[in-house]
């Protein structure tokens, strides 16, 4: 209690004690006291010739009276020695507030004069808790060859017993006694601890609330050493420096904000490292170990066709997603039949700008554009062929849906789709008239 080991008064400490006592030493002076002596005679005396109010004088009248003899004597100062006794007490605690105890008394007075105590050995269980006690004892008086049982009962500060219990209700040769105590504990009782921490309620800076002594009562819930009105975070344990927060990665950011307590990051990434510094972090990253894009991840896009390298199967040449980033070949051209040279010079730049899609390259679009507007009979023919039909058919359908986007409509155009085995996919454009 209070940071020092205490006592705890309503516990029995030993297993078995001993005791030796000598009582009684020394004597007792009664003044004005009468002595007197008679030789030994036979007759009758009264009980009520020297009961009191007799004075000593009228007790001497009456025995010289009834017995025919004058005692001898005198009034003055008389001493007695006191029944000086030594004494032997034995007590075991045989568990669970259970005791058994023993005690012999032995009168060491041989003075014929002096007052007497009678030998007496008395043994017995004993129950004791801390509001209450009671027992039960064995009492043998030797000189009488007489034999008790006594009693006591003790409930909080209070305390009754007899040594003749039977005496009360039959005439067994002994007297029958009572006697009663009350107990007064000084300084001897448990200091109030309200909040049960072991710092009392006088000392207990936070008496409702447990705690440790080294705060005087208040509390220190992750035992950090930090109490918890100064602790940043009073259920994590961490350092001083981080007001009790810990900081697993040592990157400055408490593990409790930190999105990657065990590695160390900046704090624009909330404590997350970014290991290929590509501006993700490690956390948000796909591919941590290598530069990327956010767009796709994390994960690098050489030829920034929109297909990580790890998906694309052509990852250093831009390509098309329908054709897993690889792009369209350009199919031999087919033999030029009435096409001037300007019409010729188009449809070398679609067949060479289109392998990635119409969209990439508006400068296509509007040639064409101005082609069409000035040929009207004319229609523009898009051959895809491979050797795998399902790609090449997404790759139609993609070219549909751009020139729709780009022209309004797609009846100037007109499309096939043609499987070789054993060839790339590719893209022929050529013109026709209809």
């Amino acid at each position: 209690m209070d940071g020092k080991p205490m006592a705890d008064v309503t516990q029995t400490k030993y297993q078995f004690r001993l005791g030796l006592a000598l009582l009684d030493i020394g004597s007792i002076r009664y003044k004005n006291a009468s002595s007197w002596t008679v030789q030994p005679r036979t007759g009758t005396l009264q009980q009520a010739a020297v009961q009191p109010p007799k004075t000593p004088t009228e007790v001497r009248n009456a025995v010289a009276q009834s017995l025919g003899v004058l005692p001898e004597g005198s009034i003055g100062d008389l001493t007695h020695k006191l029944p000086q006794t030594f004494s032997v007490q034995a007590d075991a605690q045989l568990g669970k507030g259970w005791f058994f105890g023993a005690a012999w008394w032995k009168p060491t007075t041989a003075d014929a004069a002096a007052q007497h105590r009678a030998e007496l050995i008395t043994f017995g269980p004993r129950y004791e808790s801390a509001g209450s006690e009671f027992s039960v004892t064995g009492n043998y008086w030797q000189p009488l060859g007489k034999f008790s049982v006594g009693t006591h009962v003790r409930v909080g500060l209070f305390t009754v017993g007899t040594d003749n219990l039977l005496g009360f209700f039959s005439d067994n040769g002994l007297s029958a006694h009572v006697f009663a105590g009350v107990a007064l504990p000084i300084g001897a009782r448990r200091p109030p601890d309200r909040d049960g921490d072991y710092v009392s309620n006088r000392r207990d800076r936070c008496p409702d609330l447990a705690g440790i002594w080294m705060f005087q009562g208040c509390p220190d819930t992750d035992r950090d050493g930090i109490q918890d009105k100064d602790d940043a975070c009073p259920q994590d344990a961490g350092p001083a420096e981080t007001k009790g927060c810990p900081d697993a990665d040592k990157d400055g950011i408490f593990d409790k904000n930190d999105a990657c307590p065990n590695e160390a990051g900046p704090a624009r990434f909330n404590g997350c490292p970014d290991t290929d510094n590509d501006g993700i972090a490690n956390n948000d990253d796909e591919c941590p170990t290598v530069a990327g894009v956010p767009a796709l991840g994390g994960c690098p896009d050489r030829d920034q066709d929109g297909l990580r390298d790890s998906q694309d199967a052509c990852p250093t040449e831009a390509g098309l997603k329908e054709l897993d980033g690889c792009a369209l070949k350009a199919l031999e051209p087919l033999p030029a039949a009435n096409l001037s040279a300007a019409e010729s010079a188009l449809l070398d730049q679609l067949n060479r700008r289109w392998l990635l899609g119409p969209k990439k390259d508006d400068d296509a679009i509007g040639n064409l554009k101005t082609y069409l507007s000035a040929n009207p009979k004319r229609v523009v023919v898009l051959e895809f062929s491979g050797s795998d039909q399902e790609p090449l058919v997404r790759v139609a359908n993609l070219f549909k849906e751009e020139l729709g986007t780009a022209f309004g409509d797609t009846k100037r155009f007109r499309f096939s789709v043609a499987v070789r085995s054993g060839t790339a996919a590719g893209l022929r454009v050529s013109f026709k008239d209809e």
